[in-house]
């Protein structure tokens, strides 16, 4: 299951979005394994945790690679997990990411999917918590933009801004 969800290359000549549905569920997979399994084996999560985290973290990796241990990393611990092992690292990534997005090679759909599945992932983090009150404006804010690079990158802040998500850029800030 972990091949299917973080191996280099899957299917040889397989259409990409078979490949990335694949990845999706080896991840949901992982998730619910992780679920049912990690009660009798503590170590369970963190050591699946761990081989996702180095995955997301090699840039020798291809962006498939990272997109799996991305959504692997989510599948394992929710929100929790993408606070604690995602978003610390999401500015340096950026630029590997930046880099991808920016070439008009067969990497660039990869690039997109893995910044598609990051937006994804933070989303979560704006679960259960409150609709915006008083004090907050309903409008992704330079300030706040800038506050957000300096927490995710330039790239995902600007994707977060565009869409008007500010529920997310306060979730993210831990406003």
């Amino acid at each position: 299951m972990l091949t299917c969800l973080i191996g280099r290359q899957l299917g040889g000549n397989a259409d990409l979005s078979e490949q990335f549905a694949l990845r999706d569920l080896a991840g949901s997979l992982l998730g619910l394994i992780a679920k049912k399994y990690s009660p009798s084996s503590h170590t369970l999560k963190p050591r699946l945790a761990r081989s996702c985290l180095k995955n997301f973290l090699d840039p020798g990796k291809p962006f498939g690679t990272h997109y799996g241990a991305i959504v692997g990393l989510h599948a394992i611990g929710g929100p929790e997990v993408v606070r604690a092992l995602i978003l610390p690292n999401l500015k340096t990534y950026e630029k590997l990411l930046r880099e991808g997005i920016a070439e008009d090679g067969p990497r660039r759909p990869e690039a997109e999917k893995v910044l598609g599945a990051l937006l994804a992932v933070l989303s979560t983090l704006q679960e259960g918590r409150a609709q915006l009150a008083n004090g907050h404006t309903a409008v992704v804010t330079p300030e706040l933009k800038e506050r957000l690079s300096d927490r995710v990158g330039e790239l995902i802040a600007q994707r977060i801004a565009e869409a008007g998500q500010v529920q997310l850029a306060h979730a993210i800030l831990g406003d």
